[in-house]
């Protein structure tokens, strides 16, 4: 029996893929937590739902992304998010796909 799970990840400006804990990112989202490492910047994520088989991914039934701002003390700016349809927009042969 598949179990649907959230993940959410952030794309750095280097290249790297971070996983970013459900729980960490929802206190990210309510301005209960304060990131710096984020600070006057535009941070890219994306919202992987994945059904999972024994904890291992078999299918990716929806990609979702944002842009969100932060200001100069690393707080989520919410009213400007900018939101993605990866599964619309994405074509299937692009290189940068995530295989999951």
């Amino acid at each position: 029996m598949a179990n649907l799970s959230a993940y959410i990840f952030h794309f750095s400006d280097k290249g790297n893929v971070i996983c970013i804990a459900h729980a960490k990112w929802a206190r990210i989202r309510a301005g209960d937590e304060i990131v710096e490492a984020y600070s006057n910047q535009p941070v890219h994520i994306a919202y992987a739902y994945a059904s999972l088989e024994r904890r291992k991914p078999v299918y990716c039934s929806r990609i979702d992304g944002a842009i969100y701002y932060f200001d100069n003390t690393g707080r989520v700016i919410l009213d400007k998010p900018h939101y993605l349809d990866f599964m619309k927009d994405l074509d299937e042969a692009a290189v940068d796909a995530i295989d999951l």
